[in-house]
């Protein structure tokens, strides 16, 4: 059995449309089973789409086609359920379409009918967000509101996958287990997506037929109706015919169209009705609208979208049928509502059946009807009112007898062709008196008397016949000048006497001229149109073309023959032509003028672009319309490729990093890219705007910018120049390139101005005259400081290398040992804290050196500094300098900042060594002053003071005020250098105040501490920072040092041999590990970061800690490897060396 004839099997031909279950009840289970089984020898699950694909492109209806799939899909799966819904047109709820069950299963589709998604508010969101719905356990993995609803259908496991069409969800496809809860596997889950996407397909092409179908029949519905005014013989005749083809068109159950009264425009009268015959449906002869209510008309004037209200209330108080759908609305013309459309259907379809477009449609065309009814009423009543008043003429007949002699026409009484009567006007007219007219014979004033002659005979002969006559007569005057005389003849009021004429002239000499005028100006305007480029065409109101000219002839291809014989509407090429010609000729019959571009087609084939101006003429009385078709084809060639130039322009514009910016003759800015506008702040608006006007442009822009546009108008020459631009106080230069533009002549019609940033370039020209200063003071500051060093540093070097060799050749018992020991250790002191500056404004500048940011108590140290200093200032100056200490008044709590200790008095020793060096008498004064958030500290002297010009560089790296100095007072220039930095890292700010020849302060900003619990240092505290730069007495102490490098452990004994700890040596990590295992008395275990520290480092116990020996020569990071207590520092300072032990060692402070 082929796949064909297992689907043909187990699919039915026929299902009941738009029902939930198969017909064929031989679907079962084991059926399924058996197809599948039939399937799986040859096939893959890939044919699962093929099938359904070919069930969806098969022969039949579209819901037999969805059964069947519905079919297959449920012995495809094996579930208990498959079923499709459709959502309603407005999203708000859905519906039950097709359903299959398996045998023992109940159907649900008669309970899900029209399901909001408002008890549902999880389901949509699901199918949106997830692109499916799928749960093993629906209680437990699917939202509350979702399972409510599955589990009161038994549904233990459900699948669903959305049907879409474009981006829109418009129903889904579903898979309910009722008993069991199944796991989907990713094969099965991809089959069904990929079905869910063909019926997504079959929905998006069922849509597109019905699209189709459902315009098509508007369109024919439109045209039956405008068929059946059309050919009605009367105005009301259609009205019947019209109601049955609307309600029989669109299955309604009744019809009703109401036209308003002319006495009340809130009475409307019943003009027609129909209904179906299995309705009785009992229409209201006339309605009255309440005075307090309203009907929504259509067409509306206001609001032109659907309006889907219900007039349920309205529809019971006019007396309407309620018990049906209905639908009610007034119908309106320009004129305003002049009716009522009432329609009804049953309850099947609770929306109208016909579309708001129809509607509307319809609307319009029985308004039109009605509003010609109305105007043929009105014309009746009009002509009964014509007769009434001629009626009122006959009674004044005698009144305008007498009337006669003084009317604007001439009065003839003839007998026996001669006058006997004339009244003044036809005195005035021939310019004789009555006198000369009277007894004369009317030929006598004949310009042509043989031919007048005759024609005078018949004219009388016809009153004499006819009771009446007309003749145009060409008389002459009395001066001889022609006149055009038409007078009408009857017989004379003495009825006996046949002779007698009543003749009523009236010049026409004035007319004639004009008539004559007229002609000249009718083949004037003939030649004129014929001679005219643009095609002129005339046709008639049915749409016959009764005139074309030469050009219209050469602008088609058609002789005048053949276009006369084309309609109009015959030269438009397609349905957009089409729609064009029937847009146009419905403007002009609304009585607007038309004016556009459109497109006709040459007798060749081609499509030409042309520009229609038409309107509407009266030709021999009847209405005509005037065509004038001009050819823009090459207009619209030169605009497309205008176009194109102008959109590749702006697109390079816009996609360069530069400002485009496009000027004309008046100043006008053309054109600006989104780069220009954006920088300077600019709307597109500022297009409209003259450049030399515009407030919007910065001044400093347009005062550059404008003279420059100026000068390349004149002289048509390429200007470059720089403009300066600021925004948010950032300064940015721009390098513009002003171009003009030529047109064919040779004359700058613009200027294109073009704007580069070149405020990197400028900064980077900036940054390198800055680099060559600073190059340059930094060679000659090289210079000075190479100077300077090499004295501070041979200085002490000379000292100590000098008294060495003096202490070598002097007695070990003379006197003067002592005192070269004395001097090497001072000058080796002084060497070291030279090296020690150096290094450590290198640490803070690479960033190694350790801040440390805790609480400090300002008194206790700077008291302990003032004992310190004032010893060394008595012993050195011999009370020539006096030294001060002023702390502010003292506060209720101690006064601290948040600061290094350490770094601290280093600065504060500095900047008193600073004041010592440079004051050799008078006063040095120091101490603090509390500022709220900050304490101000400050150093005082009465020295040599500095002058304003250097203050600024004395902060700076070996400099001092004047370099020569550093001869007279020695010193490297590092102190101050030190001093800023320490304080920076520290959150502060430091600062001098000084007079040349008067004395200097210095001062610097630290953070208060304002803690008010703030426990100031005891005095036992204060003795251990007194002692912590002298050696510690660990006697009983063992360290052990790991190092294979021999001067590690010369320079740690060195170091170490003061403090009395025993050092333990070590070359390897495995000297080590024995060591630990036969010592269990060791305190502390330096290892070198030498080793290779990746591996574990195996402590035997923890009575011990263990340090990484770091070296100052090496680059580090300050990560200690892991089970290492901490680390030291052997090649920095010494004693920073021995206080980072202390913390791991016990001090024993010595006495």
């Amino acid at each position: 059995m082929n796949f064909k004839e297992i689907v043909n099997r187990f699919l039915p031909d026929h299902t009941s449309a738009r029902s939930g279950r198969s017909i064929e009840t031989t679907n079962t289970v084991s059926a399924y089973k058996t197809a599948h089984s039939e399937m799986s020898g040859n096939s893959v699950p890939g044919h699962l789409p093929l099938t359904i694909s070919n069930i969806l492109s098969s022969s039949g209806s579209f819901d037999a086609k969805l059964q069947k799939v519905v079919n297959y899909l449920g012995l495809y799966t094996n579930v208990c359920r498959v079923y499709i819904f459709e959502n309603s047109s407005d999203g708000e709820t859905c519906s039950n379409r097709y359903e299959w069950c398996n045998e023992d299963v109940i159907s649900q589709k008669e309970n899900l009918q029209n399901v909001s998604f408002k008890s549902v508010p999880s389901w949509m969101k699901l199918l949106k967000e997830e692109g499916q719905i799928e749960a093993v356990n629906v209680a437990r993995e699917l939202p509350a509101d979702i399972s409510s609803l599955l589990t009161q259908q038994d549904i233990k496991s459900i699948l669903v996958f959305p049907i879409q069409i474009g981006k829109k969800i418009i129903g889904f496809a579903g898979y309910d287990e009722c008993k069991q809860h199944r796991h989907w596997s990713n094969l099965d889950k991809s089959l069904l997506a990929t079905v869910s996407k063909l019926l997504s397909n079959a929905y998006q092409q069922e849509h597109s037929i019905r699209f189709i179908r459902e315009s098509l029949h508007k369109q024919q519905f439109l045209f039956d109706i405008a068929s059946l005014i059309n050919q009605a013989k009367t105005l009301d005749e259609p009205f019947g015919k019209i109601a049955e083809k609307i309600s029989t068109t669109w299955g309604l159950s009744g019809f009703a169209l109401y036209s308003v009264s002319e006495q009340n425009s809130k009475q409307f009268r019943l003009n027609t009705a129909y209904s179906d015959t299995s309705q009785d449906i009992s229409f209201p002869e006339q309605v009255l609208l309440p005075d307090s209510g309203s009907i929504i008309t259509i067409p509306s004037l206001r609001d032109e979208s659907p309006i889907k209200q219900e007039y349920s209330a309205i529809t019971k108080e006019l007396g309407f049928p309620t018990t049906l759908n209905t639908f009610i609305r007034g119908v309106r013309t320009f004129n305003g509502a002049n009716g009522i459309i009432f329609l009804c259907w049953t309850e099947a379809n609770k929306e109208c059946p016909i579309e708001h477009s129809v509607l509307e449609t319809l609307a319009g065309m029985l308004a039109r009807q009605i509003d010609h009814i109305k105007t043929e009423e009105k014309i009746l009543q009009n002509h009964q009112h014509i007769i009434r008043i001629n009626e009122q003429l006959q009674e004044k007949e005698s009144f305008l007898n007498n009337i006669i002699l003084a009317a604007p026409v001439g009065v003839i009484l003839v007998k026996d062709y001669l006058i006997k009567y004339v009244n003044q006007q036809v005195c005035e007219s021939l310019g004789y008196s009555r006198e000369e007219l009277l007894e004369k014979s009317i030929a006598e004033f004949y310009t042509n008397n043989e031919e007048v002659e005759k024609l005078t005979r018949k004219f009388f002969r016809e009153i004499e016949v006819k009771g009446i006559s007309s003749i145009d007569l060409h008389l002459r005057k009395k001066d001889g000048s022609p006149l055009f005389y038409q007078i009408t003849g009857t017989p004379g009021p003495e009825t006996k006497n046949e002779d007698l004429f009543l003749l009523i002239g009236q010049d026409l000499t004035e007319i004639k001229t004009i008539e004559n005028s007229l002609i000249e100006s009718e083949q004037r305007n003939s030649r004129i149109i014929e001679a005219n480029i643009d095609g002129i065409f005339i046709m008639s109101e049915p749409g016959k073309l009764v005139y074309v000219n030469k050009s219209a002839c050469d602008q088609t291809g058609y002789n005048k023959e053949e276009l006369t014989k084309l309609s109009l509407s015959e030269l438009f090429p397609d349905k957009n032509g089409i729609r064009d010609y029937l847009k146009i000729i419905n403007q002009l019959r609304q009585g607007f003028d038309y004016r556009g571009d459109s497109q006709i087609r040459h007798k060749n084939g081609s499509t030409l672009y042309v520009e229609i101006h038409g309107t509407s003429i009266t030709l021999a009385g009847e209405p005509h319309f005037y065509f004038s078709i001009h050819d823009i084809t090459k207009r619209k060639q030169n605009e497309a490729a205008l176009r194109l130039s102008e959109k590749k322009f702006r697109s390079l514009s816009e996609n360069i990093p530069d400002c485009v910016v496009r000027i004309n003759k008046n100043g006008l800015i053309l054109f600006g890219n989104t780069l220009f506008l954006d920088l300077y702040k600019l709307s597109e608006k500022i297009t409209k705007e003259s450049l030399f006007l515009s407030e919007a442009l910065p001044e400093d822009f347009s005062d550059y910018f404008a003279p420059a546009v100026n000068y390349v108008f004149k002289q048509k020459k390429i200007v470059q120049l720089e403009i300066d631009l600021s925004r948010n106080g950032e300064k940015q230069t721009f390098d513009w390139s002003l171009s003009p533009e030529m047109d064919d002549h040779g004359n700058c019609i613009s200027v294109l101005g073009i704007g580069r940033n070149i405020t990197p370039r400028k900064k980077v020209e900036k940054e390198l005259l800055l680099a060559k200063e600073k190059a340059e003071a930094a060679d000659k500051l090289k210079s000075a400081f190479l100077a300077n060093m090499s004295h501070e540093i041979r200085t002490p070097l000379n000292a100590i290398v000098g008294f060495s060799n003096l202490l070598e050749q002097t007695d070990p018992e003379s006197s003067d040992r002592d005192e070269f020991i004395k001097l090497i250790n001072d000058n080796a002191d002084q060497l070291m804290s030279l090296i020690t500056d150096i290094v450590d404004i290198a640490k803070l500048e690479s960033g190694h050196l350790e801040i440390k940011r805790e609480p400090v108590e300002v008194d206790q140290y700077l008291e302990s500094i003032y004992r310190t200093y004032l010893k060394r200032i008595s012993l050195q100056f011999k009370e020539k300098v006096n030294l001060k200490y002023s702390p502010p008044v003292q506060p209720k709590v101690k006064t601290a900042i948040i600061a290094d200790p350490n770094r601290f008095i280093q600065t504060v020793n500095n900047l008193l060594d600073n004041a010592i060096k440079f004051t050799h008498q008078g006063t040095i004064e120091f101490g603090y002053n509390i500022e709220d958030k900050k304490v101000r500290f400050f150093i005082r002297d009465t020295g040599i003071g500095i002058s304003k010009e250097h203050q600024h560089v004395v902060f700076d790296a070996f400099r001092q005020e004047d370099e020569t100095n550093a001869r007279k007072y020695g010193g490297t220039g590092l102190g101050l250098t030190l001093c800023r930095k320490l304080i920076e890292s520290m959150n502060g700010q430091i600062g001098l105040i000084s007079e040349k020849g008067k004395g200097s302060e210095f001062y610097f900003y630290l953070d208060r501490f304002k803690e008010e619990n703030f426990k100031s240092k005891t005095k036992n505290d204060l003795q251990i920072e007194q002692f912590r730069n002298e050696p510690p007495y660990w006697e009983g102490k063992i360290l052990l040092l790991v190092s294979f490098n021999s001067n590690t452990h010369i320079r740690a004994k060195n170091i170490l041999n003061k403090t009395g700890i025993t050092i333990l040596s070590a070359r390897s990590l495995a000297a080590l590990y024995k060591l630990m295992d036969i010592r269990e008395d060791i305190d502390i275990v330096l290892i070198d970061e030498e080793f290779e520290l990746n591996k574990d480092i195996v402590k035997p116990h923890d009575d011990f800690s263990l340090l990484l020996l770091r070296h100052g020569n090496k680059h580090h990071t300050n990560l200690v490897p892991e089970k290492f207590d901490g680390s030291v520092m052997l090649n920095g300072n010494e004693a920073e060396f021995i206080n980072r032990l202390k913390i791991f060692l016990n001090p024993v402070i010595t006495p």
